[in-house]
């Protein structure tokens, strides 16, 4: 009997020690493969900005790619590092912004996520960084409150604290159509003067810049504005534009909602109003000489048409809501999110088509009900990238995707003009033979050598 013993507790020792390298290897996996040494954003506005990644791992990488998303935007675009394959990789990848496609407004709060692959199959899926993509020719300062960040430079803080202002209390009048949606972050750019303007705008044709004096942008997916501080009426512009972005927000950019619905709610909104869109609308009542509103799902072409559009937009959607009461017009846009066109959203929500609902508009105004006519018969415009009147909704060009391996970790705040170099790990691609089954292994091997020490003590 004691001779067994001993071979018993010699085989138990030869048996841990032939598994615990086993375990020893297993606890090196559960640390990461991949390690993210450090990274760098290098900023190069208008032309894009440079990513400079430094990667260390166990085996050979054989993919990088960043995902980036633009302000609000919860569509992300992915793109990928080049590299010879290496246990470490030190790589750049340059993000380019100066095509219509590709542009990036100034202001812009830019979030990033970094994944790596190695040979070995392991994952690294970094946390999401940001850090904001300003125009470089200036030296910002900013002021915050309520989600609303404005960027200024030189001399115009009171004009920048004048437009945070205009921007809440708009927000604050269009609560009951818009809820949830008001607290929604919008970052604002302040330009002195239309010169400095022009760099940030978009990258359009020379004619189009020398044309026209751009007063303010609103880049809806993005929640980003830009505003001309010089110009007189700038906060009409920053409250008439911040309301395209709670209209596309609202709606979930899944509808094209049209011209005379977005520009109607933009300037009902708006708390410093125009009064050349008034004085057009009252010359074509007293002339009986309105527009077709409803059919148009752009805008008109001439200057004048444009300012006649506007005050019509603005006096139909005060209609509405004043008949139909604040609700109906919150109903409406919730309705366009699940409907298959603006038409049936219109029905399911008044009872009456689009066209019945300008006609009681237009019995209340004392003109003329609306008839088509071939003469206003308007087919759907095909939509092109333009600067108009108030606002420009950049049309992209780029392959989009869905976000499909963002971290659950929380956000990185970094400082408005740099990002600082970070490394983070993850947990490793688990061992198909894992500890697990090594334990059950382990446990049931000592039950059976403790039943066989039973039955020969027992013999």
């Amino acid at each position: 009997m004691k001779n067994y013993k001993i071979k018993l507790f010699y085989f138990c020792l030869l048996f841990f020690i032939s598994i615990y390298p086993s375990f020893s290897s297993l606890n090196a996996e559960s640390r990461s493969n991949i390690q993210l040494e450090s990274h760098e954003i290098e900023n190069q506005f208008p032309l894009g900005f440079k990513v400079d990644l430094n990667v260390t791992s166990t085996s050979d990488i054989t993919d990088i790619s960043m995902n980036v998303w633009k302000g609000e935007n919860d569509i992300g675009i992915y793109k990928y590092f080049e590299f010879e394959q290496s246990e470490q990789v030190l790589t750049s990848l340059f993000w380019y912004t100066n095509s219509s496609p590709t542009y990036i407004p100034p202001g812009t709060t830019i979030k990033y996520q970094f994944k790596i692959n190695n040979y070995l199959g392991d994952e690294f899926l970094s946390e999401i960084f940001e850090f904001v993509y300003h125009d470089i020719n200036f030296t910002w300062d900013f002021i915050e409150e309520d989600g609303f960040v404005v960027y200024y430079h030189g001399p115009m803080r009171d004009r920048a604290t004048k437009i945070l202002q205009a921007i809440q209390e708009t927000a604050t009048k269009m609560r009951p159509v818009f809820g949830e949606y008001v607290k929604s972050p919008i970052s604002v750019t302040v330009y002195n003067n239309p010169l400095e303007m022009i760099g940030g705008l978009p990258p359009e044709s020379e004619t189009i810049r020398r044309e026209l004096i751009t007063q303010g942008m609103a880049f809806n997916t993005i929640g980003t504005l830009l505003v001309l501080a010089s110009s007189s009426d700038y906060l009409g512009t920053a409250s008439h534009e911040m309301t395209h972005i709670l209209v596309h927000r609202s709606t979930d950019g899944i509808v094209s909602v049209p011209s005379w619905l977005h520009e109607g709610l933009a300037e009902y909104a708006n708390i410093y109003p125009s009064f050349s869109f008034n004085n057009a609308l009252d010359m074509a009542i007293m002339n009986d000489d309105l527009l077709p509103l409803t059919m148009f799902s752009g805008q008109p072409g001439t200057s004048q048409d444009k300012l006649l559009f506007y005050g019509q937009a603005e006096s139909f959607i005060n209609f509405l809501i004043n008949e139909f009461g604040v609700n109906k017009m919150k109903e409406l846009l919730a309705t366009i999110k699940t409907s298959t066109n603006l038409d049936s959203a219109i029905e399911q929500t008044y009872g009456q088509s689009k066209v019945q609902l300008e006609n009681l508009w237009r019995s209340e105004l004392g003109v003329s009900l609306y008839v088509q006519t071939e003469k206003y018969s308007v087919p759907t415009p095909k939509p092109l990238p333009s600067i108009s009147l108030y606002s420009l909704t950049p049309q992209a060009g780029s392959s989009q995707i869905k976000n499909t391996y963002q971290s659950d970790e929380p956000t990185v705040q970094k400082t408005n003009e740099e990002v600082e170099s970070s490394s983070a790990s993850c947990n490793a691609k688990p061992n198909q033979f894992n500890s697990d089954y090594l334990v059950v292994l382990s446990g049931a091997l000592m039950f059976l050598l403790f039943s066989l020490s039973r039955k020969y003590k027992d013999d």
